[in-house]
């Protein structure tokens, strides 16, 4: 039975850094199974792997570590992750093993901590998961990233997704209560955010059972009024937070774009959010 299989994501915006942890991989004597795959067959490779060893490191970004967590999780499979995508939040935050020499000595030890996910529909996720203007730029972002560097196709899809976006009539139900909101934006998080000026968005605890509810209060995305919440939130944001299931449903839509730690896939209201405490062993570093 292999014990550690290794699964890149070829299309990842630093896929090619991966040959400095290979390198300190083989240095050391490690033994693995290396898989490179395209991301049309990343979740059959990562449920290949799955089966038949007990540690996988996923290199990628947000949207393939969610992919191998959603495959992974409530398993006795522990991931760790190569962060070789665009941002690579959910390692950032975690501070996970980053240096090669680090990664070693982590798989060496074998050393995990759980973690909360968090699931729509059924679907699991690691970061957040956003209705609206979000998924809106996703997908143009990923539209002009077939022409440009990942990194310049933000701009082009921000300055679209700001200027056309949907008002979504929505109804919110939770922590007993029932509301009714019409927003361009509506974030739900696996655990809560706390907010550092003037772009910072960052989770300290990953494992309090938490849904964090994030609803803009405006149907449009007046300049002047995302600046001002960059120095008070609650300027424009209702923020609340729930130990229990939230469902929004879409009055005006009965299928709806949804952004999942950056990806996005197109579910059916109402969408039905969901914690699942301390659902994933993740790989870290020696203590």
């Amino acid at each position: 039975m292999d014990q550690l299989a290794i699964i890149v994501n070829n299309k990842a915006q630093n896929a090619s850094l991966f040959k400095d942890y290979q390198e300190a991989f083989d240095q050391h004597g490690l033994k693995y199974k290396l898989v490179t795959t395209d991301p049309s067959l990343l979740e059959q490779t990562i449920q290949q792997c799955k089966e038949s060893c007990s540690l996988l490191l996923v290199g990628g970004g947000d949207g393939t570590v969610r992919s191998a967590a959603h495959l992974c999780a409530q398993s006795n499979v522990t991931l760790g992750v190569l962060p070789l995508g665009t941002l690579n939040h959910f390692f950032t935050e975690l501070a996970l093993p980053q240096a090669p020499d680090e990664l070693v000595n982590a798989i060496k030890e074998r050393q995990s901590i759980y973690v909360d996910l968090a699931e729509v529909n059924g679907i699991k996720f690691i970061n957040n998961s956003s209705i609206g203007v979000y998924p809106h730029f996703a997908r143009k972002r990923d539209e002009y990233s077939r022409f440009y560097n990942k990194w310049l196709s933000y701009l082009p899809g921000l300055i679209e997704s700001l200027r056309t976006h949907e008002t979504f009539h929505i109804t919110l139900d939770f922590n007993d209560q029932v509301s009714h909101a019409n927003t361009c934006f509506l974030m739900i998080s696996n655990n809560l955010y706390s907010y550092q000026f003037p772009l910072t968005l960052k989770r300290e605890q990953f494992n309090k059972a938490m849904l964090g509810i994030y609803l803009y209060k405006h149907t449009d995305l007046n300049p002047i009024r995302l600046l001002k919440s960059l120095f008070n939130q609650h300027n424009s944001f209702v923020i609340s937070q729930s130990e229990h299931e939230v469902r929004v449903t879409i009055e005006n839509q009965e299928e709806i774009s949804v952004s999942l730690d950056g990806d996005t896939k197109m579910l059916k209201s109402p969408l039905v959010y969901k914690s699942l405490p301390r659902a994933l062993a993740i790989l870290k570093n020696n203590l």
